[in-house]
Order: structure tokens, then sequence, then C-alpha cells
């Protein structure tokens, strides 16, 4: 790279630089104020306050470095004061203007504006570098521009730049705690994205939504609540900080305008924002409650789907009243709208498992479940030393339904059937439909033929009662095959093969009966 041109002013602008009598004296705490917060703001490698002379650069101060000099040929920052804007190089190794500069070689970012004397010549620069690449936003931009206004103004009046710094220094205070804040709602919303999009259960999620507030914002106590639409009532949710005796309390509300935070949010689909909650009508039949569990303050967000309808609330609470800046608002309609996604993948990753693993009519289990099923009983009964039953089902002239009265009708009996044949077994046991007319059924820890034929009779008479579908009265019947674990098999395939074979039998015996399978 060239050497940068010599200003137009350039006598002008080194008698400016002179008369401040500022060259190779000792550091001064208000320049080294600047340069430190300049790195720690854009918390960067290097951030220094250069003058440039005749045949050098000087450097007034720097980030950790002390003051240094070097000839003023090997200097980005004489390019900079040619300007009046900022310079920035994002990649010092793929700008050729610059990347053959000796004094370059273990930079590879630069962003420089130069900085005026009192009669406004470009007399130094205040830059930041780094080593490795970046971008720098127009925010940063802003960023340094105060940052030279305020070296500017300790070269303009030391007294006025006194009541100057105190107000840019609140200023940047507050740009980079905003910064900061950033960073943090950041961090937050893309550890629970990740957590997502590794599929990680819906609870943990949620409770990590709740935790990372918390654990960001300590003063805040958060509950994230599921809503039940059947009861329009809380069931469900996190809410680690909150006693539990206020949470159970909440699962008996039911939602409704002016019934609390959550309530009224759950019911409007709005914001509902409560500073104080001893005064607030919406608390008026909790108020104890809220005092009991020290709870001053409660804002609440309603999670919503992608079609608006209302999946819960997201709420922060505070111990004393307390009202959101635009930071908290943030910081709470991001948290709703994670555990909106969180919500809704669980959903779909639910239907999806359903519908791969029940029937589609019945909603029983299928085929694949069933086996599933039955290997688990298998594990556990060998374990254990326990026996049970896998029962083989097929509805006698069910054909003649479909063929006569249609398959609409059809599909209501097996509805109907499916539901009868639940009624008959246990919880622990399990009822599956495999297609057509087939069912199955696992009867877990069965003592015995007795036990087998007590169910067994009570299917046959339970499908034996008339069916009324779609207006048409229907009689049926079932056959049904019965194998038992570890006496007819020891493997699924085995025992399945033997109950459809006892169901065959049980039909060319005549129908509407059980048949034990038979070794021969």
């Amino acid at each position: 790279m060239p050497a940068a041109t010599t200003p137009d002013n350039e006598n002008k602008r080194l008698l400016a630089l002179y008369e401040l009598e500022v060259l190779d004296t000792p550091q001064e705490e208000r320049f080294d104020v600047v340069t430190k917060m300049a790195a720690d703001i854009f918390d960067i490698e290097f951030a220094a306050v250069v003058f440039i002379d005749k045949e050098r650069q000087w450097v007034k101060s720097s980030s950790g470095y002390g003051q240094w000099q070097s000839p003023r040929t090997e200097s980005i920052c004489a390019h900079t004061i040619l300007r009046d804007d900022i310079t920035v190089i994002n990649d010092i190794s793929e700008n050729v203007d610059v990347n053959d500069l000796p004094s370059q070689h273990d930079l590879m970012f630069y962003a420089g504006i130069p900085l005026k004397s009192p009669d406004g010549y470009n007399i130094a620069s205040l830059y930041i570098a780094d080593t490795c690449a970046r971008a720098f936003s127009d925010r940063e931009s802003r960023i340094l521009r105060q940052l030279a206004l305020m070296v500017e103004t300790t070269l303009l009046n030391q007294q006025a730049m006194h009541k100057n710094l105190i107000s840019t220094q609140l200023e940047l205070t507050s740009v980079s705690q905003a910064l900061h804040d950033n960073e943090k709602l950041s961090l937050l919303r893309n550890h629970n994205l990740e957590m997502v999009a590794k599929k990680k259960p819906l609870q943990s999620v949620l409770l990590s939504i709740v935790e990372g507030v918390e654990q960001q914002f300590p003063e805040m106590v958060c509950s994230i609540l599921l809503l039940d639409h059947a009861t329009k009532k809380f069931s469900g949710g996190v809410a680690p900080s909150l006693p539990d005796y206020y949470n159970e309390a909440i699962k008996t509300i039911i939602i409704g305008d002016a019934v609390g935070s959550c309530g009224t949010a759950a019911h409007t689909k709005e914001r509902v924002i409560v500073e104080n909650i001893p005064t607030h009508p919406f608390w008026h039949d909790y108020k104890a409650l809220a005092q009991q569990a020290d709870l001053a303050a409660c804002w609440s967000q309603p999670i919503l789907n992608s079609n608006s309808k209302v999946l819960g609330t997201f709420a922060i609470y505070h111990r004393t009243p307390n009202s959101p800046n635009a930071l908290e608002i943030r910081l709470i309609e991001q948290s709703a709208y994670l555990a909106s996604i969180a919500i809704e993948q669980d959903y779909a990753q639910r239907l999806i498992w359903r519908q791969a693993n029940h029937d589609h009519l019945t909603g029983l289990a299928n085929r694949q479940l069933f086996g599933e099923l039955v290997n688990n009983a298998i594990k556990g009964a060998k374990r254990k030393e326990q026996k049970f039953s896998i029962l083989f089902l097929d509805l006698d002239r069910f054909k003649q339904v479909n063929d006569t009265l249609g398959h609409v009708v059809g599909d209501g009996l097996l509805v109907e059937c499916a539901q009868r044949l639940q009624n008959c077994v246990r919880e622990s046991d399990s009822v599956a439909r495999f297609g057509g007319d087939e069912f199955v059924m696992l009867l877990n820890d069965v003592s015995g033929y007795q036990c087998m034929e007590r169910i067994a009779n009570a299917i046959l008479i339970a499908l034996a009662k008339p069916f009324m579908i779609g207006g048409n009265r229907i009689n049926i019947s079932t056959s049904i095959g019965i194998t038992e674990y570890p006496s007819d098999g020891i493997h699924y395939d085995v025992l399945l093969n033997n109950a459809d074979q006892a169901m065959y039998q049980a039909k060319d015996n005549g129908r509407n009966q059980y048949q034990h399978f038979i070794n021969r």
C-alpha cells in the first residue's frame, strides 16, 4: 500500500496539533478511559488514540499496550484522517490496499474515525482493531462516533469535557447495557431453540425457558402454564420457583375476564400487566394467595400457536410492585414465542407417533405398536417369571355387513366393537386392530386358563349384544383364538401365529366361540 497522501491543509493541521502540546506526553486517564471503554464495549483486542505527526504516528493511549510510535508511512490511521467519516476494513487480508503494510501483519480488522482539533483539523484517529475479521454494524458505528466525540471534547476544553464526559459515559453505559441485554436475550433464545431442534422433551424445554430467564434476571420468578381447552383450566406446565400450594391453586381456576393475570391473558389472548397485585381488580379474589406466596406484580403473556389458538401463558412475577421496561416486554414476548414453538413441535411429534402407531379408524394400537407391546411383555414376563396371553379375534360375517349396508356402517360397527373390547379388559391390558375385522388383545400377568376364559366369555357376550349403527340394528359375533406365554411360545411371531391358528379353529368349530391353541 502506498503511503497516505498529505492533506492540502497539512501545515495548518500540524500547527493545530502542535498547539495542543499533546505529543510525547505521559499517559492520561482522560484518553485511557476512552480506549478501555472502546475495547470493553466492542469486546475487541485493541483500541487506541493515535496522533498523526509529520513523519510518524504516535499512540497517546492504547488498551493494554501503553504508548508507542511507528512511521507514518506504515499507518492506516494516516489514511483515516484524510476522510471525515469512519474507515472500516472488515478483513485486512483481503484488502490489497493495506495488507502489505509491515505493521498490519497480525491484524485482520480495523475501524477508525478521525479526531478533530478544536478548530476543525483532522489531527488524530480513534481506532479499534482485532486479530480476526469481523463485521461492523451501523449501531457500532454510532458508538464509535460517540467515543470519538469524547476524545474531541477532551481536546476542546477540559472543563467542558468533564460535563460532556459524564453525559456521554452515561449514554455509553446505557448503550453498553443494551448490548449486554441483547446478548442475554440472544443466548436464551439460541439455547432453547437448540433444545427444540434436538427434540428434547417438552417439559425439559419449558423448564429451560423458565430457569434461563430466572438465572439471567434473578429478581424475576417465572411460570409457564398449559391450557386445557376442555376444562378451561390450566393443567401442567413449569414454575420451579413458585410454592407448590400456589401452583396447585392456579390449576383450580377457570380462565376468564378479570381472573388474575394469567387467567385473563389466556381468555383475552392479550398481554396483561399487573404492576401492583394488592390494588388491582383482576386479583381481587386471589390477593391472599399472592400475599402468601410473596408476589406483588405479575405480567402474563398468552402463548399462541400459528393459528392464534391459546396454548397457555408465560408469566413473570416480582416480589415488589413493578412495571416492565422495553427490554422486559421483549423478554416476555420472546419467552412466550419460544414456548409456543416447543409446544407445537411436541404436538406434531405426538401426532406423527400416534399416526404411525395407532389405527386411524378406531384409535387402537396398530400392528407395529402391538408388536412392541408384546416384545416388552416378553421381557417383563421373563424377568418376573409371569405369564401373559394373546387373543386373536375375527368378527363373524362382517363382510355381509359391508356388502349389504355399506362401508360407512361397517366402519361405525368397527369403532363400536373397539370400544366394547376395551371395556372388557383391564387398564394394564392392550387392544389393537390389525386391519379389516381383525382385533388382537394382550392380557398381561394372567393366571391360568380360567382368567383367560373369563375375559373371552365377556368378549363373546359384549359383541353378541345388538349394535345400532346409523339407524340399523346389527347382530354379529366373533371367533377368538387364545395362546399363552411361555407354554405356547416365547417369541412374538410364534405366539401371534398360534393365536391366529386357534382363531381359525374356532371358526371351523362353528364361530361365536373361543379356542385355545393346541400344539399338534
